[in-house]
């Protein structure tokens, strides 16, 4: 009786939390909440909970587009591959007769739709005619950071060398002969580091350290740069990824804040940045289980290094509808219906809003015993996806703790792959 007693009274307290901070929206392109939910924080991250959803991606480019309309942005990083995305800010910053949907339609790494798919090429094309209406001075970059990738950087860096610094050709070369025997395939030489002790990390750190030796300025050498860092941050993750524990995991979270920080400081003081990324990563790990888990995040280093009031954290969520993954790695994917969220999660909270859409601004004082003050389950769909497992895609979650944020939409529909 005293825990249903309780149960009745969260869920009050859930309610009267909602009524004084949500916004309703008339739809996923109503964006009548951010003028007064973002400042002038110079870091901006928002999130999804899956990688196959087109609202998110939609809406996180309404929203991208309305704050570099304002004229403070000076770039936006996605949760994809340095080298790839190279080639489509190549096309936004007006550096390549390539199309932006030829580009994407060469992304192989799987799974190439989470940044080829026709919801993104909107927002590349939309950003290439801005870009094309401003100075050179104010156009806005477009960069990947995540650590994979590893391979085609090699390439790229290769060819930068080449092409600029023939005499250290050789040098570079020598460093990178360490990956040969690999076959270009990160797994095995995950195996050599596990079954035999096997480790480029000093060869990769000597390749970094050459590039910052020939650093002139450019963003074309920024570029060959971060191939480079692109380059050590694999091997790191997948030399890491044969222990236990959470290390594997950490080290991709301080490659995608530290990759964002030198594009930052690319760019200079004052620079403003937004990151498209999932919830796991932009969400503030130090509200949900992972923090047992000793994981970290985009989210939580931000806020540690940079302060919690220059960081703006805006998480994403639905109850159902469709949504693109696969089920195996490497795998074809797949549409997949999303079941409805399980009771007591987040996302059952809010779909008994009775609201096909809102907004809910979490950054305003909430009561301790509110739902949204308490750990609950919070919903995350991965590129892999198996909805029968659907209880194991739960992270327990601070809502008021992990997001300034979140729009909530009733129900969604899978992105439309360009490959």
């Amino acid at each position: 009786m005293r825990f249903c007693l309780l149960f009745f009274c969260l869920l009050s307290a859930l309610g009267s939390a909602l009524e004084s901070q949500i916004h309703p929206l008339k739809s996923a392109s109503d964006l009548s909440f951010i003028d007064e939910f973002f400042n002038d924080e110079p870091l901006i991250l928002l999130g999804e909970s899956s990688h196959g959803t087109s609202e998110y991606y939609l809406m996180r480019a309404k929203i991208t587009k309305q704050l570099i309309k304002q004229g403070s942005i000076s770039f936006v990083a996605i949760e994809g591959d340095w080298a790839p995305i190279a080639h489509l800010n190549r096309y936004v910053l007006a550096k390549t007769d390539s199309s932006a949907r030829e580009i994407m339609q060469n992304f192989d790494r799987w799974p190439t739709w989470l940044w080829a798919n026709e919801e993104f090429l909107l927002f590349v094309e939309w950003l290439r005619e801005y870009n094309d209406s401003v100075t050179p001075e104010q156009r806005v970059g477009l960069y990947g950071i995540d650590v994979y990738g590893q391979w085609q950087a090699m390439d790229e860096l290769k060819s930068y060398i080449s092409q600029n610094f023939a005499d250290e050709l050789p040098s570079l070369v020598s460093h990178l002969s360490c990956f040969g025997s690999f076959d270009r395939d990160e797994q095995l030489y995950a195996a050599a580091v596990a079954r035999r002790g096997v480790s480029c990390q000093s060869s990769v750190e000597s390749v970094v350290q050459l590039l910052v030796e020939l650093d002139d300025g450019s963003l074309e050498h920024f570029s060959a740069l971060q191939n480079a860092r692109a380059i050590k941050g694999s091997e790191r993750f997948f030399r890491l990824s044969v222990r236990r524990g959470p290390a594997a995991w950490n080290s991709r979270a301080e490659d995608f804040f530290n990759n964002v920080m030198h594009i930052k400081n690319f760019y200079g003081e004052g620079s403003r940045a937004v990151v498209w990324a999932h919830n796991t990563h932009v969400g503030d790990s130090r509200a949900t289980s992972m923090a047992q888990q000793r994981q970290i995040n985009i989210g939580s280093l931000a806020r540690q290094f940079l302060g919690a009031d220059n960081v703006r954290i805006l998480g994403f969520s639905t109850a159902q509808g469709t949504v693109v993954a696969g089920r195996d790695w490497g795998g074809s994917y797949q549409v997949m219906d999303i079941p409805s969220p399980q009771p007591g999660s987040l996302e059952s909270y809010f779909a008994d809003q009775e609201l096909a859409a809102f907004f809910v601004n979490l950054s305003a004082e909430f009561a301790p015993e509110s739902l949204l003050a308490s750990s609950i389950p919070h919903r995350a769909i991965g590129v892999l996806y198996r909805p029968e497992n659907e209880r194991g895609n739960y992270v327990a979650t601070v809502t008021t703790q992990r997001y300034d944020g979140m729009v909530f939409l009733k129900s969604t529909e899978a992105l439309e792959p360009i490959n």
